[in-house]
């Protein structure tokens, strides 16, 4: 009974297993180099891209300044930065980030990002995704402290997001009133006492795509096994 039990037991935890990195990217240099205004936009964990979209345009900058990203790294950390965004009261969610991954063999998909908004960037930045089917909404990240990083927010996405051979994810500042719903059509700038800008910044770091491995059959198949015969033992002893 007991080596039945440990069977189960490695079963279980090979199929249920707490979420692992499927991609990730901390844009720092390959090779470090020490500065952090020549960064890297290949993931260090896994296969996918990144890229700016829409018209928004992109550099490095530091990931370690106004209390730094979560990365463990700090002499030579990059951070994604993007700027060049719409016109006032025009082309909500029409330009960002976009990541491109496989979930193949994954589920339970959830992004994880550390954002910094620049004073004159917008407050609310939509999280969309494309399994096969459009673009649908995940959730907004609300910045209200410019030029300061906000670490590890996570977005959890649907079962539609699981086993996709291409998923786009897309990070795409919006108007306040698709945020909220308040009726305001127009971005509303990160600092309270800022104003809206096109040269606003949006600065990424330690962009991670996260899922849990879906249980190959032969597991599956093991696991009924060994609770059929656990049953049978259970019996016997009664």
């Amino acid at each position: 009974m007991t080596k039945v039990l440990s069977v189960l037991a490695l079963v279980v935890a090979s199929g249920a297993a707490s979420a692992d990195i499927i991609t990730q990217w901390n844009f720092n240099s390959i090779p470090a180099d020490s500065s952090v205004t020549s960064g890297n936009l290949l993931p260090v964990i896994g296969t996918g891209t990144i890229n700016a979209f829409g018209g928004a345009t992109n550099l490095f900058a530091s990931g370690a300044s106004n209390n730094g990203s979560s990365d463990p790294v700090l002499t030579d950390d990059s951070g994604y930065q993007t700027t060049t965004y719409a016109a006032q009261g025009t082309g909500s969610a029409s330009r960002g980030v976009e990541v491109v991954v496989s979930t193949t063999g994954f589920q339970g998909i959830s992004i994880e990002f550390d954002l910094r908004n620049s004073n004159t960037s917008s407050r609310y930045v939509q999280v969309l995704f494309n399994a096969g089917s459009g673009f649908q909404n995940a959730g907004f990240f609300t910045g209200v402290l410019g030029d300061n990083w906000v670490n590890n927010n996570v977005f959890t996405l649907p079962a539609s997001a699981d086993n996709a051979a291409s998923l786009t994810l897309r990070f795409a500042p919006v108007f306040e009133s698709v945020a909220t719903g308040n009726g305001n059509a127009n971005y509303v700038a990160a600092s309270p006492t800022g104003t809206y800008g096109v040269s606003g910044t949006v600065r990424y770091d330690m962009v991670e795509v996260m899922g849990s491995r879906i249980p190959t059959p032969a597991s599956a198949a093991l696991l009924g096994m060994g609770l059929v015969v656990a049953g049978r033992r259970r019996r016997q002893t009664v």
